[in-house]
C-alpha cells in the first residue's frame, strides 16, 4: 500500500516540477522538524517528502510544494483545502476580542503583508478565561506538545507574561482594553483632539459634551466606589474590572471607534504586535495543516 501511494507521488510530483522531481523510491526522504532521516524499508509514510535530486534538502522549498500536490491529488483550490482549518486564538474576554478584531481590520486596511489572505484562517475561542489560568494553560509543557497547538493572547497589563516559546503574547498597550480607551478617551478631550470634530463621531451624537457628562461620569464613578469600599474596609476584589466591563458595554459604541483611533495613532505598538503574532502563526499553522508561507511579513 505504501509503495503504491509513493509511486503516485512520484508520478504527480513529476508532472508538476518535471525531470527533477524524477528519483526513484529508494531516495525519498522523510522530513521532521527539518531534520532529514533517510528510510530504505519504506514502514512509514511521513507527511511531508523531500526530494535529495528536487530541493537540494531545502525543507522550506519542499515544503511549499507539497500543498500544491495536495491541491493536484485532491483536485481542490487553496480555499477548498482551508475551508476546515483554523487556528485556535484564546483571549481572556469579549472586550479583548473586539480589541483584536479592530486590530485586525487595521492590517487589513493597511494593506501589512498578506495578512488579509490568512485573516478567516484564525478563530475566536468564545471562552472568557483570566490572564492567569491562559498563562498556566499555556505554561504547561506536556499540554503545548501534544494538543495545544493555539495562540494565546492576554491583556497589556500581562505583558509580562509575553513569552513565544509558550505560544502566548500580549495586546499591544500596558492595560486592559477597557482601561487602555477610557484613558485615552480622556486624553482626546483634555486635548481637545481633532478627533471629536470626526464626522462618525459627530452623526453618532458623541461630543465632547456628552462624553463629559455622561461616559466621563460613569467612568469617575468606578473610582469613587472602590474608595467608598476601602473606606468601609469592605473588599474590592473584581469590582473594578466588573465596572469597566460595565460601562464600557453601555457605551460599547463609542469605546470602538476610540479603540481604532488609538490603534491608527501607535502604530510602533502595533507593528510590534504584528511581528509577534506573524512568529506565532509560522509556529502553529503546520500543526493545523496549514502553509505558514501562506502570510508573508
Amino acid at each position: 500500500m505504501v509503495r503504491a501511494v509513493l509511486s503516485l507521488f512520484l508520478l504527480v510530483t513529476k508532472r508538476l516540477y518535471g525531470k527533477e522531481w524524477e528519483w526513484s523510491i529508494g531516495q525519498i526522504k522523510t522530513c521532521r522538524k527539518k531534520q532529514h532521516v533517510e528510510i530504505d524499508d519504506m514502514k512509514e509514510m511521513s507527511d511531508l517528502f523531500c526530494g535529495k535530486a528536487a530541493v537540494g534538502g531545502n525543507y522550506n522549498s519542499t515544503r511549499d510544494n507539497i500543498y500544491k500536490i495536495k491541491m493536484y491529488l485532491h483536485n481542490q483550490s487553496k480555499e477548498d483545502i482551508y475551508i476546515s482549518r483554523s487556528i485556535p486564538i484564546f483571549t481572556e474576554d469579549a472586550e479583548a476580542r473586539l480589541f483584536l478584531r479592530c486590530i485586525f481590520d487595521s492590517f487589513e486596511r493597511n494593506g501589512n503583508g498578506t495578512f488579509s489572505q490568512v485573516r478567516s484562517l484564525f478563530h475566536f475561542v468564545e471562552a472568557n478565561i483570566s490572564g492567569d489560568a491562559l498563562v498556566n494553560i499555556f505554561s504547561d509543557d506536556k499540554l503545548l506538545r501534544s494538543t495545544m497547538r493555539s495562540i494565546c493572547i492576554v491583556d497589556g497589563d500581562k505583558k509580562a507574561q509575553h513569552k513565544l516559546e509558550n505560544y502566548t503574547i500580549a495586546l499591544p498597550g500596558d492595560k486592559s482594553p477597557e482601561e487602555l480607551v477610557f484613558e485615552y478617551a480622556n486624553e482626546l478631550y483634555l486635548n481637545d483632539d481633532v478627533f471629536w470634530l470626526d464626522s462618525t463621531i459627530i452623526s453618532l451624537g458623541f461630543t465632547k459634551v456628552y462624553f463629559r457628562d455622561n461616559v466621563l461620569v460613569d467612568i469617575n464613578k468606578i473610582e469613587e466606589k472602590i474608595k467608598e469600599l476601602k473606606k468601609n474596609e469592605d473588599s474590592t476584589k473584581g469590582v473594578k474590572r466588573d465596572s469597566n466591563k460595565k460601562v464600557f458595554n453601555k457605551y460599547k459604541r463609542f469605546f470602538e471607534i476610540v479603540m481604532r483611533k488609538w490603534i491608527a495613532d501607535h502604530e510602533e505598538k502595533i507593528n510590534y504586535f504584528y511581528h509577534n503574532l506573524h512568529i506565532l502563526f509560522c509556529k502553529v499553522s503546520e500543526f493545523h495543516d496549514i502553509n505558514p508561507k501562506e502570510w508573508i511579513e
